[in-house]
C-alpha cells in the first residue's frame, strides 16, 4: 500500500497546516493508503510526498491544502478523482472540504 509522509517545520508552527494536511488526506483517501505520517522538521520545510515522490514543496508553491490534495490523489493507482472535483479551500482554511477520493 501507498504511504503519505507530511514533513512540516516545527519551530515555524507548521503542526496546524500538516494537521489539516493529514486530516483532509485521510478523510479522503484513506482507504488507498498505508497511513499518513506527521515528521518534525525545520528550516521552513513543509513538504507532502507519496511514496517519496515530492508532490508538495513550499518552496515551489503557496501552501494550499487543494494543490496538495490534487498532488496527492494524482499519485495514488486507486484514486479515481478528477482535479476539477477538489475544493478550492482559503490557503490557511481550517476547515476540510469534500475529499476527492
Amino acid at each position: 500500500m501507498t504511504s503519505v509522509e507530511v514533513e512540516y517545520c516545527a519551530p515555524c508552527g507548521f503542526i496546524d497546516r500538516a494537521t489539516e494536511t493529514q486530516t483532509q488526506i485521510l478523510e479522503s483517501c484513506g482507504d488507498t493508503l498505508e497511513g499518513v505520517e506527521l515528521v518534525p522538521g525545520d528550516g521552513g520545510i513543509f513538504e507532502v510526498r507519496v511514496d517519496d515522490v515530492i508532490v508538495f514543496d513550499v518552496d515551489d508553491e503557496e501552501y494550499d491544502l487543494a494543490t496538495i490534495m490534487e498532488g496527492v490523489c494524482g499519485e495514488l493507482a486507486g484514486c479515481d478523482c478528477e482535479p476539477g472535483e477538489l475544493v478550492d479551500e482559503a490557503s490557511d482554511s481550517t476547515e476540510c472540504g469534500p475529499g476527492c477520493c
